[in-house]
């Protein structure tokens, strides 16, 4: 999932599965520009639709697996469908 760069960090790990609601260590990376950010609910938070587009976004996952990632990310980036993008506002 990518996140729009104004998303809370902490709940977008939520959101992705990197952490639960006690917290832990995460990774994040930098990402490149979304056009649109679409709605979701996972781990019980919930993203809300954006759209804007943001030339900042990032991706969070858990420890030693951003760059496996980004690496698969870079082969299909043209075709990562846009659901895989969403935007988590702070409470």
């Amino acid at each position: 999932m990518i996140y729009h760069a104004d998303s809370s960090i902490c709940r977008a790990a939520i959101h992705t599965g990197a952490i639960n609601n006690p917290g832990g260590v995460i990774e994040i990376a930098i990402k490149w520009k979304i056009e649109k950010f679409y709605a979701s609910e996972n781990k019980g938070i919930f993203s809300m639709e954006l759209n804007q587009p943001s030339s900042k976004t990032f991706v969070v996952g858990k420890p030693n697996t951003i760059a496996i990632q980004l690496a698969i990310d870079f082969e299909e980036r043209k075709k990562i469908s846009a659901s895989k993008s969403s935007f988590i506002q702070l409470p």
